[in-house]
């Protein structure tokens, strides 16, 4: 099971009360489309063998699941990050596909937050 970084949501939750406003729930929804986004520029990337691209693009996606607590995906993030800016061969589709196949449960968890 994915664990979420309670911390960081109890962080949001605060700002969100001082706020008065939908803070969670609209990082939420953000975060929904941007992996989607995200996730599949990193496979064009990666078939188009651009890894400074996929860098790159880890590197917007590995803090937008910090920003939510989602450590997990922001790890596998910072290995495809660190890797690709290397140019190192290693099996990024896997961990890809990890993020992609993570994803749902995560956005799952974040909703019991709101």
């Amino acid at each position: 099971m994915v664990k979420i970084n309670t911390e960081q949501i109890k962080s949001l939750k605060m700002l969100e009360e001082s706020s008065e406003s939908r803070l969670l729930e609209k990082l939420i929804d953000m975060f929904e489309i941007e992996a989607i986004d995200n996730i599949k520029k990193m496979q064009d990337s990666l078939m188009e063998n651009d890894l400074k691209s996929l860098s790159a693009h880890a590197h917007k996606f590995k803090s937008t699941c910090q920003s939510l607590g989602a450590d997990e995906m922001a790890d596998i993030c910072l290995v495809i990050e660190a890797n690709a800016r290397q140019k190192m061969s290693m099996d990024y589709e896997e961990l890809i596909a990890s993020l992609e196949n993570n994803f749902p449960a995560v956005v799952t968890q974040l909703k019991t937050y709101i």
